[in-house]
C-alpha cells in the first residue's frame, strides 16, 4: 500500500510499499506511476505468454512431421537460449515503456480508467494474444518448412539448386532464427517511447544471438553439443533462402499486427488512444475542443489532429461519419439491452456513466 508520514507518525510508512509525504503527492504517484506501471506489467506478461506459445506450437507442429517420435526440433542447448536470448526486451519494457508523458497523464487524468477497467489485462486480451500467438506459429513454421524441406506432394524446395533438402539441424536452427527475429519485431511494436536502455537491449539481443549461434557451432562448443551441431550456423547462413525466411516471415506476421492495431485505433479506438496520438505529436491543446464536443471521443481520425480534423470529427457532414453514427445508434440501443457498447460517440453526446467522462 501506500504510507503517508506526517504527524501521526511513520509506522503507515514501515509498513508499506510506497511512502509520500503530503497528500497531494498521491495523485502523480496513481495517474502516473500507477498507469505507467499497470500498462507495464499488462504488456509484459501478455508478450511472455505470447512468445511461450509461439515456441510452444511450432514443436507441436513438427511432431506431425516426425510421428509423434519425440524428435526436438531444436538442437538442446539452442533450444534452452530461447528464454534467455529475448530476456532484455521484456525487461526493459516492463521498467521503461511509457505511452503517455507524464504531463498527458495528469492533464487528461481520466486514462487512469484504462486500469480500472482492467482494459490491458483481462480474458479478451489474453484470448487474442492466443490466437495470434498461434497464427504467427503457423506461419514462421509452415514458411519455412515448405521452403527448406518442400512440399510433400511436389517435391520442390527452395534451397539447394539440384533439389537436395538440410538436415534437421540447419532446418530446426532456421525456424528458430525466423521465430526470434519475429519476436523481436513483436517487441519492437510493443514500445511506446524508445531510451538509450530499450536500444541498448535490443542492439545487445540482435548482436549476441546470432554471435552465440557462429561460437556455439565451432569446436570451441564441442563441450556442450559434442560436435552434432559444427559448422550447422555457417551452412545455414550459406543458402539465401534462409536469409529470406529469417527476415520474410516475420516481416509478414508484424505487418499484420500494424495493420490490426491501425484499424482497432482508427475505427474502434478510445479517449486513450486519441490522447495519445496528440500527446506523440505535441498537440495536447488541440484535444479541449474534441473532448468538449464528445465525452468519450473515438478513434475516427487521431493521425493528425489539427483544426480541420477536429472540425470534421464535430461536425457529422461526412459519409465516414454517418456509418459512425449508424454504430453509435446501435450500440445504444445494446447498452439498453444490458451489453456494454465500444468507445464511440456521435455528434449529440450519448448518455454515459459518469464514471468514464471527461471533466
Amino acid at each position: 500500500g501506500v504510507g503517508i508520514s506526517g504527524k501521526e507518525g511513520r509506522q503507515a510508512v514501515n509498513n508499506s510499499d510506497f511512502a509520500i509525504a503530503q497528500f497531494r503527492f498521491l495523485k502523480r504517484l496513481m495517474v502516473v506511476h500507477g498507469r505507467w506501471n499497470y500498462r507495464r506489467i499488462s504488456a509484459t506478461v501478455v508478450y511472455s505468454f505470447y512468445k511461450n506459445i509461439v515456441l510452444t506450437i511450432i514443436l507441436f507442429y513438427y511432431q506431425f512431421m516426425c510421428f509423434f517420435s519425440g524428435a526436438v526440433l531444436f538442437e538442446e542447448w539452442v533450444y534452452t537460449a530461447f528464454n534467455a536470448i529475448l530476456f532484455l526486451g521484456p525487461l526493459f519494457l516492463g521498467m521503461f515503456d511509457q505511452d503517455l508523458s507524464d504531463e498527458a497523464a495528469t492533464k487528461y487524468s481520466k486514462v487512469y480508467s484504462s486500469g480500472r477497467l482492467k482494459k490491458d489485462l483481462n480474458v479478451n486480451v489474453m484470448a487474442w494474444s492466443f490466437i495470434r500467438a498461434y497464427l504467427d506459429a503457423t506461419l514462421i513454421y509452415f514458411f519455412c518448412h515448405i521452403a527448406v524441406n518442400g512440399q510433400d506432394w511436389t517435391g520442390t524446395t527452395a534451397w539447394g539448386s539440384n533439389g537436395d533438402t538440410v538436415d534437421m539441424l540447419v532446418f530446426g536452427t532456421t525456424v528458430y532464427t525466423a521465430m526470434i527475429v519475429g519476436m523481436l519485431m513483436k517487441m519492437g511494436i510493443l514500445h511506446h517511447t524508445w531510451n538509450k536502455y530499450t536500444i541498448s537491449g535490443m542492439v545487445i539481443t540482435v548482436v549476441g544471438f546470432p554471435l552465440f549461434l557462429v561460437v556455439y557451432q565451432t569446436s570451441a562448443g564441442n563441450i556442450l553439443h559434442g560436435g552434432k551441431y559444427l559448422n550447422v550456423t555457417s551452412q545455414m547462413i550459406s543458402a539465401a533462402p534462409f536469409w529470406l525466411l529469417c527476415f520474410l516471415t516475420p516481416a509478414v506476421n508484424s505487418l499484420f499486427d500494424i495493420l490490426i492495431e491501425a484499424i482497432r485505433s482508427e475505427f474502434f479506438g478510445d479517449h486513450v488512444d486519441v490522447v495519445r496520438q496528440a500527446d506523440h505529436e505535441g498537440n495536447l491543446d488541440t484535444l479541449k475542443p474534441l473532448l468538449a464536443g464528445t465525452p468519450r471521443p473515438d478513434g475516427i481520425d487521431v493521425s493528425n489532429l489539427t483544426a480541420e480534423k477536429l472540425h470534421k470529427i464535430l461536425h457529422p457532414n461526412t459519409p465516414h461519419r454517418r456509418i459512425f453514427n449508424w454504430v453509435a445508434r446501435l450500440g445504444a440501443r445494446r447498452r439498453a439491452s444490458g451489453h456494454r457498447a465500444p468507445f464511440l460517440s456521435t455528434s449529440t453526446p450519448l448518455p454515459l456513466p459518469r464514471r468514464t467522462r471527461f471533466n
